[in-house]
């Protein structure tokens, strides 16, 4: 009774052909049928993968053909919508560089070993960013910072650095009016640190009190802190 062959989703290299003359034997002639078998299906699967549909099915001869297969690509799993619209644009082959980006399209684009980061702002939106700085060593409780808050803005994070590192963990409160939204740390032994916030973005609006309190335990080493708090409005 014959045997049947399935066919494998392999690219094969190795054909061999027997020689003429050469005693029957049905094996070499099997492995050379199940090659051809795995390459013909492997040639199914990727003209499949490009067309988008099934290997066998009619590709796209009309301009309303066409205009369907650009909708599944636009609407479909990984579509190309779903990238456009992403929040983070990331590519870490290079392919999106600091100069194919429109200006005002994206701000704080972050260049890392050739990858491109880009933090997409909401139409019409604008950077407000707000710089602190405590000269000196705060003490327990002390207030480092009061700012009014002068127009409606969203905060979305923040960094700090020290002119002298902590002796042990620091972490001052932020607060606007008198509810704790966020954290600014630095670590002991080091120069920089983290603006935590409890929700981001966070919202303030104009006249909110935006005030930073130095930890409760005071520490000497710590001096001259920088503190940036990035917004947008």
């Amino acid at each position: 009774m014959p045997k049947r062959l399935t066919p494998e989703d392999r690219w094969e290299y190795d054909f061999d052909v027997p020689l003429p003359g050469e005693p029957r034997n049905i094996g070499p002639l099997e492995v050379l049928f199940q090659r051809l078998l795995n390459r013909t299906e492997r040639l199914k699967s990727r003209i499949a993968a490009i067309l988008g549909l099934p290997w066998d099915a009619t590709p796209p001869d009309t301009l309303a053909g066409l205009a369907g297969r650009v909708s599944a690509l636009e609407e479909g799993s990984g579509s190309l919508s779903a990238h456009r619209e992403a929040p983070v644009l990331d590519h870490p082959d290079g392919s999106v560089t600091e100069p194919k980006i429109a200006n005002g399209a994206v701000t704080r684009i972050k260049l890392a070993d050739g990858a491109v980061t880009a933090e997409k702002l909401a139409p019409g939106a604008s950077i407000y960013d707000l710089a602190i700085f405590y000269s000196g060593s705060p003490g327990p409780g002390t207030l480092i910072a009061a700012l009014l808050v002068p127009r409606n803005l969203s905060l979305q994070g923040g960094s700090v650095r020290v002119g002298t590192a902590p002796a042990a963990n620091w972490t001052a409160v932020v607060y606007s009016g008198g509810t704790a939204i966020g954290t600014v740390s630095v670590p002991a032994g080091q120069l920089t640190g983290t603006v935590s916030l409890n929700n981001t973005p966070t919202s303030l609006s104009t006249g909110d009190l935006l005030r930073i309190v130095a930890p409760s335990t005071g520490d000497s080493a710590i001096r001259d802190i920088s503190i940036s708090l990035r917004g947008v409005v």
